[in-house]
């Protein structure tokens, strides 16, 4: 880096002849020597003209260093050279003391001047750059840079002044005359020049300014309102009206408010635009008094065309943002009413009562849904065509006609539309709501059809295991007649309730064999009840014989007990009849104890009650 800054400090005429360099290598190391050949050959390269080392005194120190050139192999060619020999190719007068020359040269001075320089420099450069770049400002900013840029280009002037000197002084001290001390003096005199130059035309432009500058600032300010108004009236008010439409679908909808969304981002910088401007005007009424009342007729009419213009961007995007909203909504209805359809055109997948509930809850919350949603679409609809039917002005305030007719046909048609869909989505949950219903009353009319299957199943069970006590026989002809009504009751519901599921299977088209089943099972436990009950009445029947006889010929047998003690003594002709009620006896006698052999099982009350007739009988004969 420090060769490269070197090498930059010569002119391009001087670069152009090429650079020799001089490396003293009597005390340096090899490593040393090696770091200086490399810095010259990434700085210096193809302008390298010769360099020439000194060579040390020793012969094998003169061998190392020599081989170690042959071993690097640079770029440019190596000279080995004894200091007296250096004389010849190097001016003395470009040498220092110290290899044989006669330059003074001082490295601290030379530093300090060369910092002193640089620095001038770059804050001259700056300060130019800065005055170039300057713009234009009001007075008051005006007065203040310039009285600034004054300080400095004095400062300027003067540390170049005191820099010209310093250089002037070691050239006459050198008793030579150094190209790069010349190429510098050369330097800071232009630089110089340059500043008293701006300041000659700072001064000029100051004086222009302060003459010239409220007719600019006035114009500047009349321009500024002039092409905001322009854009308003022109660009802004062509951009709004193709943004009227409402859009067809969703999609369109969406597109249309990205629109509007790109519009209002630039009404914000129309809106900074416009305030810029009051303020501006604002300051130019304390400024220029003459000129306040036609700045304050501009400022008015800026704030109401703006603020007219703002006001007419938010209500198309409010009109925006409720053609999306009703659209969504719409395309909510949409959705439901399809997946309200589609459960709709499928088979009620219900086999009891309780899938079938379920089945019919689903459905009335769907149904529910989408009449919430119906009545959202249809109340958007008719706030938006309200809306599309306001009256609007333009930005000039004028009343202007928004043709939204096309847009309000499609708003009622979408309308009736979703009206038509509604009503075809109730007929057909008004159909399935009435399948439903039927299937709910086939299941219930299938338990209540089972239930009559096991109350019959269960009178036959208490017809068969009651009642087949002597003592139950006055209780069992008491309710024979109640047990049969039930039972026959009992039987004409469950063959109602058998139409009715045969009934509802055919209007349902379903299979009709599990109610034949029903109806199979319900006539067998009938027909099982009926002969249960026959037979039942018919053992009622002999109980009821039995037990009458029994009761007669004991009455008979006490009666005739009672004539026996009572006639004993009377005549003998009444013996006769006597012999024939005995007769009458036994055969009662007998024919109860062929109820006995009739049954499988007499019962204990039978025997001992034949038991004691026949005592009787026997104390009678």
């Amino acid at each position: 880096s420090v060769i490269s800054y070197l090498s930059q400090i010569p002119g391009e005429n001087v670069c152009k002849l090429g650079f020799t360099v001089v490396i003293d290598g009597r005390k340096a190391t090899i490593k040393h020597m090696r770091s200086a050949l490399r810095a010259c050959q990434q700085a210096l390269y193809r302008r390298i003209r010769f360099i020439f080392v000194i060579q040390p005194e020793k012969f094998l120190d003169q061998q190392k260093l020599n081989f170690e050139l042959i071993k690097e192999a640079y770029q440019f060619k190596c000279t080995l050279i004894s200091l007296n020999k250096l004389l010849r190719f190097v001016d003395a007068m470009q040498l220092p003391d110290t290899l044989g020359g006669t330059l003074h040269y001082d490295p601290y001075l030379w530093i300090l001047l060369r910092q002193k320089i640089e620095n001038y420099v770059n804050r001259a450069n700056n300060w130019i750059e800065n005055n170039k770049r300057r713009d234009n400002m009001i007075s008051n900013q005006c007065d203040e840079t310039f009285k600034k840029d004054i300080l400095n280009s004095n400062a300027l002037l003067k540390i170049g002044d005191d820099l010209l000197g310093e250089l002037t002084q070691n050239n006459r001290m050198n008793l030579l005359k150094n190209g790069d001390w010349d190429n510098a003096v050369q330097h800071v005199d232009f630089l110089m020049k340059q500043i008293k130059d701006i300041e000659e035309k700072s001064s000029e432009a100051k004086y222009r300014k302060q003459r010239y500058v409220p007719l600019k600032l006035l114009e500047d300010h009349s321009e500024g309102v002039h092409n905001l108004v322009n854009w308003i009236l022109g660009a802004g008010e062509r951009w709004l009206l193709t943004l009227h439409e409402i859009g067809e679908s969703y999609d369109d909808a969406k597109q249309l408010l990205k629109e509007h969304n790109e519009l209002e981002k630039k009404l914000i910088g129309v809106e900074g635009q416009s305030c810029e401007l009051v303020a501006v005007g604002r300051e130019l009424q304390h400024q220029f008094p003459r000129h306040a009342m036609a700045l304050q007729q501009s400022i008015d009419s800026v704030q109401q065309l703006v603020h007219a213009f703002c006001t007419r961007v938010m209500y198309q995007k409010e009109v925006s943002l409720h053609s999306v909203n009703f659209y969504h909504m719409l395309n909510e209805f949409s959705r439901k009413t399809n997946l309200l359809l589609e459960s709709l055109c499928t088979n009620v997948k219900a086999n009891d009562i309780a899938t079938a509930e379920k089945e019919r809850k689903e459905m009335e919350v769907k149904v529910d849904e989408l009449e919430k949603t119906y009545h959202c679409v249809i109340t958007s609809g008719m706030s938006f065509i309200n809306k599309l039917c306001t009256d609007q002005s333009n930005s000039t305030g004028r009343l202007i006609t928004r043709d939204y007719s096309a847009s309000i046909v499609h708003i009622r048609e979408i309308l009736e539309e979703s009206c038509g869909r509604r009503w075809r989505c109730q007929n057909l949950a008004d159909v399935r709501r009435l399948k439903i219903n039927q299937l709910l009353q086939l299941y219930t009319c299938e338990e209540d059809g089972q239930q009559v299957v096991n109350w019959i199943e269960e009178l036959y069970q208490t017809l068969v295991n009651s009642y087949n006590d002597f003592e139950q026989l006055h209780l069992m002809l008491e309710n024979r007649s109640k047990l049969e009504e039930t039972a026959r009751s009992t039987y004409g519901y469950g063959k109602q309730l058998c139409q009715v599921i045969l009934v509802l299977r055919r209007s349902l088209r379903l299979e009709i064999r599990p109610g034949l089943k029903l109806n199979q099972r319900l006539e067998s436990a009938w027909a099982k009840f009926c002969c249960a009950f026959n037979k039942k009445r018919m053992e009622l029947d002999i109980i009821n014989a039995f037990q009458s006889t029994v009761r007669k010929v004991n009455e008979r047998l006490d009666e005739l007990s009672l004539r026996l003690d009572g006639k004993v003594s009377e005549r003998r002709s009444e013996e006769v009849s006597l012999t024939n009620e005995k007769r009458s006896i036994a055969n009662n006698i007998q024919q109860l104890k062929q109820y006995c052999r009739s049954r499988r099982s007499a019962e204990i009350c039978w025997i001992r009650a034949l038991n004691k007739i026949e005592r009787k009988f026997g104390e009678v004969e």
